[in-house]
């Protein structure tokens, strides 16, 4: 049995289409009955509480026996005078969340707390409409800067900024942006804090580092924000990574293998801790970027089970895999494997 929640539009026609799972077929019985879901309503304003905001994101949560879960199917966003309405909910409590994406308003929980554990209950009944759930937003602080290449000119598009805290234990995301076509970025949605920033290049040609000039954010330097502040100049000046590249084929040493993850590992102690993947195109080659000078193992792996995992060069682990030596700023290419057909076990249940 589905249930599923329709908010019709007057005068609009429907058509419901439903699928087997793979070849399973049977019979489909429709009924059709009241909407008997409740409505969370509100408007959304800027700091002096007149001021409507637009395009807000109005989240619901509700308990589900460990924690508040986000209902992500039912948000909705505020339109030009600020309103919106959160329709299709079942009786129940909830909890609402406030979004600007933008980052220039402070997100917000109701009725104004910071984290969805301090917000206010909201109850509603079948068919009953709650409204004023109202939110006044704060401006938010932000931290900006430009992101280069290491000839700090360049521009470094792309790139992914992230603002974290310190939680006692270790660092918490705070928020986070990319770099434009001109290497700049503005980190929004912060309250007044000290925070440290890392720049993550995801296409692997710039090797990670933390603000400022740091390999981690342990060894980062911390940024003071004040209240409703921009902190800028929090710039960073890339160096290029290393690669390891390779081809992947199958066991005639021929053809080529598609979507096979190649993974670059790095020893630290007794454990190998994963660096750097890639995957096979459909030419079966792989490149795996944002690697500084060392020393790494490489391990080849079919998700789909077809092909048996192997460390290079033709071992069955890392541990018995060959060592790479990789300078700074150097593609280490030819590191290639041919993967040997995976047995199965298959039957009828």
């Amino acid at each position: 049995e589905i249930d599923l929640m329709l908010l019709p539009t007057t005068g609009a026609t429907y058509r419901l289409a439903v699928y087997g799972w793979y070849e399973e077929r049977g019979s489909i019985r429709l009924t059709v009955t009241n909407d008997r879901s409740a409505t969370i309503a509100g408007q959304i304003t800027g700091p002096d509480e007149v001021t409507p905001l637009e395009g807000i994101e109005a989240r619901p949560y509700q308990w589900d026996g460990f924690g508040w879960s986000s209902m992500f199917s039912q948000a909705t966003y505020s339109a030009g005078d600020g309103m919106y309405e959160i329709r299709g909910l079942p009786a129940g409590t909830y909890r609402v969340r406030f979004r600007d994406f933008s980052g220039y308003y402070l997100r917000e929980y109701y009725d104004d707390a910071s984290d969805v554990d301090s917000a206010t209950d909201i109850e509603v009944l079948d068919e009953e409409r709650v409204d004023g759930i109202d939110a006044s937003l704060a401006e938010a602080s932000k931290i900006s800067g430009q992101v280069t290449g290491s000839d700090e000119v360049t521009p470094a598009e792309n790139i992914d900024v992230t603002a974290s805290t310190w939680n006692g234990v270790g660092w918490d995301l705070a928020s986070a942006a990319s770099t434009d076509a001109s290497g700049y970025y503005t980190i929004g949605d912060l309250t007044a804090g000290t925070y440290r920033v890392q720049f993550d290049d995801s296409a692997g040609n710039f090797i990670s580092e933390a603000y400022n000039d740091q390999e981690t954010l342990d060894a980062g330097q911390d940024i003071v924000v004040a209240a409703t502040t921009t902190v800028t100049g929090i710039n960073a000046a890339l160096r290029e990574a290393s690669r390891i590249s390779g081809t992947v084929t199958g066991p005639d040493e021929t053809t080529p293998l598609e979507n096979i993850v190649a993974t670059v590992y790095v020893r630290s102690g007794s454990s190998w801790f994963e660096k750097s993947s890639d995957y096979t195109d459909a030419s079966g080659f792989y490149s795996a970027g944002g690697l500084t000078a060392g020393t790494y193992r490489v391990q080849f792996e079919d998700y789909n089970g077809t092909y048996l995992r192997e460390a290079y060069d033709d071992q069955a682990t890392l541990d018995d895999g060959q060592d790479i030596v990789v300078p700074g700023t150097t593609t280490v290419a030819g590191i290639d494997a041919s993967l040997g057909l995976a047995s199965r076990i298959s039957g009828t249940v």
